[in-house]
């Protein structure tokens, strides 16, 4: 199944890789590529994730990274929506404001 990565959730990896960078570009290198073999892995088996807890639509699910949730959302592709950290509240995550 075609994957695609919005211009949000690139923004997303942007700036988490950023942030690990400032401790170590070795865990940003190593971040950034666990990240994209995740979404790659969505090819294969695209309802491997869980539905998101906070929605009722059955559509929108998540992967979950170390402590971040890949929220995407499965029709007829992979739309990878955002990059979430878990501990923050998803209610406020702007790249979702229209799925919320």
């Amino acid at each position: 199944m075609e994957v695609e990565i919005t211009a949000p959730a690139l923004d997303d990896i942007k700036n988490i890789i950023d942030y690990v960078h400032q401790q170590s570009a070795q865990n940003a290198q190593a971040l950034y590529k666990e990240i994209f073999q995740k979404i790659a892995s969505l090819q294969t088996f695209p309802e491997r994730g869980q539905r998101v807890r906070e929605l009722v639509r059955q559509d929108i699910r998540e992967i979950k990274l170390f402590h971040y949730r890949i929220i995407y959302k499965l029709n007829r592709k992979v739309s990878i929506l955002t990059v979430h950290h878990a501990a923050r509240l998803l209610l406020n995550n702007p790249n979702l404001k229209d799925i919320l």
